[in-house]
């Protein structure tokens, strides 16, 4: 019980209203500029083409008109740019945005292109030099849109009067299908014409899902599911990887290793995610952070999503504890009031411990705020019905449902070992130095190091700093466990337990000897 008064009375010298609003206005400022950080980064909207581009074509396609003697590539490019005209109107007109109708119109655009390169072929026989169509690299005079350079198929098809009324053929479904402007009908379409015979099972199940719920718009999370999903893969390749090697035989031992397993059981777990997301209904919070995953109009963003950045403010919570809490010990001496607590019949490392715990437990009141101001920020910007529905989960090789706000908080006790770790330094330098403004500066300095040291890491392969606890710090990097930030630790050989495992030692080590120097350090008068 007394040692719970202890505890209780590091509330009470250090809570005040002045100080619990600071941290909350902080906490407050914080989730605004990390919120509309991502929300702005994580902007997946498409510039639609303007009026400065129909103009620049439109000066191009009046140029070549303005040609008297036209060559066949003056011809045949002149005819590209009246269709790209053509098409960015429709583009800007119809509000067309980076997704499958734009697919659509290029391939609509290449069909038109062959069919005049076939109708140039008719009319200017004698003019057509077949042999070099078919070595048109070699042509001097090179004209990216000319008719030389796009024509090739013409030496490669045994009946171009087929492959013209095939073309016309698709140029009429694709621009039925742009007019129908259904998601389903397209996907229908391509299943019809056996353009999807190459997908997995699990694609064609999450196909089957869009087309029996007649899903229409392309943005509906399911659609950008099926979009999305990829085969787990037996490893990734070296091209995906932005790592140093210092030598070619480490780099021959990660290329045969590749991910390991943990790769594996990544990429398992996102596809299983997705494909349970679109059964179910439940939109996934999957955060790709890999530098080859799905391009942003294949991704989607939810509550879920902004709600879990809460794991960054983590560097924002050691900032304000060193700012609010960097005197725990040395105040004491600098006010006198060591002497009281000293002289009372509490033993010290019971003092010191009541300290520390007060410490975390400050930790993660601070923590707490920032998630519900960042719960509800992220609820009236992105609405709240994502996030009462539940956390998918991949554990026990099945999807799980857990609640959502639960499974925050075990996350938050989990990748929150590293912040403990700071706070043993804080602890410890507060106890060495009895200098709070030293301790407050510097445990604020190693809050900001997490994204320096793995700049510094990625980029000249320092492999030490990978055994520092200050790379844990930022404890987004732990949650997202994202591919790049694991691929650092893998090319040293270092998991994300192994960075809780080096944080917890850090933790032991460093109470220990606070505990030594508190215990055997003389008060003086």
């Amino acid at each position: 019980m007394k040692f719970i008064n202890l505890i209780r009375s590091e509330f009470i010298k250090n809570y005040s209203i002045k100080k619990l609003l600071l941290i909350i206005l902080t906490m407050f400022i914080s989730v605004l500029v990390l919120g509309e950080g991502f929300l702005f980064l994580d902007d997946r909207s498409v510039q639609i083409s303007g009026k400065d581009a129909i103009e620049t074509i439109n000066n191009r396609y009046q140029q070549l008109l303005a040609i008297e003697d036209k060559s066949l590539d003056d011809e045949y490019e002149l005819y590209y740019f009246r269709v790209e005209l053509e098409t960015y109107k429709y583009i800007y007109e119809n509000e067309i945005g980076d997704d499958w109708r734009l697919d659509l119109l290029v391939s609509i655009r290449e069909k038109l292109m062959e069919n005049k390169a076939i109708e140039i072929y008719r009319e200017y026989p004698e003019q057509i030099n077949i042999n070099a169509i078919c070595n048109s690299s070699s042509m001097v005079d090179y004209h990216p849109r000319g008719f030389y350079s796009n024509s090739k198929f013409l030496c490669e098809s045994d009946d171009v009067d087929a492959l013209e009324k095939e073309n016309n053929k698709i140029i009429d479904d694709y621009e039925k299908l742009l007019k129908e402007n259904k998601y389903y009908l397209y996907l229908s379409y391509q299943n019809a014409n056996g353009l999807n015979e190459s997908m997995s099972s699990n694609e064609k199940e999450l196909a089957k899902i869009i087309i029996d719920e007649k899903i229409e718009d392309a943005k509906d999370f399911r659609v950008l599911n099926y979009l999305q999903y990829s085969e787990p893969r037996k490893c990734d390749s070296l091209d995906d990887v932005a790592v140093t090697f210092e030598t070619e035989e480490q780099k021959e031992e990660y290329i045969k290793d590749c991910f390991k397993i943990e790769k594996n059981d990544k990429r398992k777990e996102k596809s299983a995610i997705i494909i349970y997301s679109s059964k179910h209904n439940i939109p996934h919070d999957i955060s790709y952070t890999e530098w080859r995953g799905p391009d942003h109009r294949k991704t989607y963003t939810t509550s879920k999503h902004l709600t879990n950045k809460v794991f960054h403010l983590s560097l924002v919570v050691i900032i304000l504890v060193a700012i609010t809490s960097s005197g725990i010990i040395s105040g004491e001496h600098n006010k006198g009031t060591i002497k009281n607590l000293i002289s009372s019949p509490v033993k010290r490392w019971k003092i010191l411990l009541s300290k520390f715990i007060y410490l975390i437990l400050h930790m993660y009141i601070i923590w707490l705020i920032g998630l519900v101001i960042m719960y509800f920020y992220a609820g009236f910007r992105l609405g709240f019905n994502d996030l009462l529905l539940p956390k998918l989960v991949y554990t026990g090789s099945k999807v799980v449902e857990v609640n959502y706000f639960l499974y925050l908080l075990i996350q938050m006790l989990v990748s929150g070992i590293p912040v403990i770790a700071c706070l043993s330094i804080l602890l410890f330098l507060s106890t060495v130095t009895l200098n709070t403004a030293v301790t407050a500066s510097i445990t604020s300095i190693l809050g900001i190091m997490p994204p320096i040291l793995f700049y510094i890491c990625s980029n000249f392969g320092i492999k030490s700093l990978i055994y520092l606890p200050f790379m844990y710090f930022d404890c987004g990097l732990i949650y997202d466990a994202g591919e790049w930030y694991i691929r650092i630790l893998d090319q040293f050989d270092l998991s994300l337990g192994g960075g809780i495992i080096i944080s917890i030692i850090t933790i032991v080590v460093l109470y220990v000897t606070t505990n030594i120097v508190y215990i055997k350090r003389d008060i003086k008068n």
